[in-house]
Protein backbone atom coordinates (compact mmCIF):
# COMPACT_ATOMS: atom_id res chain seq x y z
CA UNK A 1 0.00 0.00 0.00
CA UNK A 2 2.90 2.35 0.66
CA UNK A 3 4.05 1.93 -2.95
CA UNK A 4 0.62 2.98 -4.17
CA UNK A 5 0.62 6.07 -1.93
CA UNK A 6 4.09 7.04 -3.13
CA UNK A 7 3.05 6.48 -6.75
CA UNK A 8 0.05 8.78 -6.35
CA UNK A 9 2.24 11.49 -4.81
CA UNK A 10 4.76 11.11 -7.65
CA UNK A 11 1.91 11.50 -10.14
CA UNK A 12 0.86 14.73 -8.44
CA UNK A 13 4.44 16.02 -8.35
CA UNK A 14 4.91 15.21 -12.04
CA UNK A 15 1.69 17.02 -12.88
CA UNK A 16 2.83 20.03 -10.88
CA UNK A 17 6.22 20.15 -12.62
CA UNK A 18 4.60 19.75 -16.03
CA UNK A 19 2.12 22.50 -15.18
CA UNK A 20 4.99 24.82 -14.18
CA UNK A 21 6.88 24.09 -17.38
CA UNK A 22 3.88 24.50 -19.67
CA UNK A 23 2.21 27.25 -17.68
CA UNK A 24 -1.09 25.39 -17.51
CA UNK A 25 -2.61 24.92 -14.09
CA UNK A 26 -5.31 22.73 -15.62
CA UNK A 27 -2.72 19.96 -16.15
CA UNK A 28 -1.94 19.96 -12.43
CA UNK A 29 -5.62 19.92 -11.50
CA UNK A 30 -6.25 17.03 -13.90
CA UNK A 31 -3.43 14.89 -12.47
CA UNK A 32 -4.48 15.61 -8.89
CA UNK A 33 -8.09 14.79 -9.72
CA UNK A 34 -7.07 11.47 -11.26
CA UNK A 35 -4.94 10.65 -8.22
CA UNK A 36 -7.71 11.58 -5.76
CA UNK A 37 -10.38 9.64 -7.62
CA UNK A 38 -8.09 6.60 -7.81
CA UNK A 39 -7.18 6.85 -4.12
CA UNK A 40 -10.82 6.98 -3.01
CA UNK A 41 -11.70 4.08 -5.30
CA UNK A 42 -8.79 1.98 -4.13
CA UNK A 43 -9.56 2.76 -0.49
CA UNK A 44 -13.16 1.63 -1.01
CA UNK A 45 -11.94 -1.58 -2.66
CA UNK A 46 -9.59 -2.22 0.25
CA UNK A 47 -12.44 -1.58 2.69
CA UNK A 48 -14.61 -4.17 0.94
CA UNK A 49 -11.79 -6.74 0.95
CA UNK A 50 -10.87 -5.85 4.55
CA UNK A 51 -7.32 -5.06 3.52
CA UNK A 52 -5.09 -2.35 4.91
CA UNK A 53 -6.41 1.04 3.83
CA UNK A 54 -5.22 4.59 3.25
CA UNK A 55 -5.13 6.77 6.35
CA UNK A 56 -7.87 9.40 6.41
CA UNK A 57 -5.20 12.10 6.68
CA UNK A 58 -3.74 10.97 3.34
CA UNK A 59 -7.11 11.19 1.59
CA UNK A 60 -7.68 14.63 3.10
CA UNK A 61 -4.19 15.75 2.04
CA UNK A 62 -4.89 14.75 -1.55
CA UNK A 63 -8.18 16.63 -1.38
CA UNK A 64 -6.45 19.76 -0.08
CA UNK A 65 -3.72 19.55 -2.73
CA UNK A 66 -6.30 20.25 -5.40
CA UNK A 67 -8.68 17.35 -5.71
CA UNK A 68 -11.76 18.72 -3.99
CA UNK A 69 -14.15 18.18 -6.89
CA UNK A 70 -12.70 14.74 -7.61
CA UNK A 71 -13.09 13.83 -3.94
CA UNK A 72 -16.75 14.85 -3.98
CA UNK A 73 -17.29 12.89 -7.17
CA UNK A 74 -15.50 9.81 -5.85
CA UNK A 75 -17.43 9.97 -2.59
CA UNK A 76 -20.69 9.84 -4.54
CA UNK A 77 -19.61 7.30 -7.17
CA UNK A 78 -18.02 4.85 -4.74
CA UNK A 79 -20.35 5.72 -1.84
CA UNK A 80 -17.24 6.00 0.28
CA UNK A 81 -16.69 8.31 3.27
CA UNK A 82 -20.17 9.74 2.76
CA UNK A 83 -21.02 9.60 6.46
CA UNK A 84 -17.91 11.51 7.51
CA UNK A 85 -18.73 15.20 7.82
CA UNK A 86 -15.01 16.04 7.81
CA UNK A 87 -14.63 14.78 4.24
CA UNK A 88 -17.73 16.61 3.02
CA UNK A 89 -16.58 19.85 4.64
CA UNK A 90 -12.97 19.71 3.39
CA UNK A 91 -13.96 18.66 -0.13
CA UNK A 92 -16.66 21.32 -0.40
CA UNK A 93 -14.49 24.14 0.95
CA UNK A 94 -11.51 23.29 -1.23
CA UNK A 95 -13.71 22.88 -4.31
CA UNK A 96 -14.97 26.41 -3.69
CA UNK A 97 -11.39 27.64 -3.21
CA UNK A 98 -10.31 25.99 -6.47
CA UNK A 99 -13.23 27.54 -8.37
CA UNK A 100 -12.33 30.94 -6.91
CA UNK A 101 -8.68 30.56 -7.93
CA UNK A 102 -9.55 29.46 -11.47
CA UNK A 103 -11.99 32.33 -11.99
CA UNK A 104 -9.36 34.84 -10.82
CA UNK A 105 -6.56 33.59 -13.08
Amino acid sequence: MNKVRISLLILIAAGFILALIMGRMAIYMLTVSIAVFAAFGLDKYCAIKRWRRFPEAYLLLLTVLGGGAAALGAMCVFRHKIRKWKFWAVATVFTAVQIFIFTRS
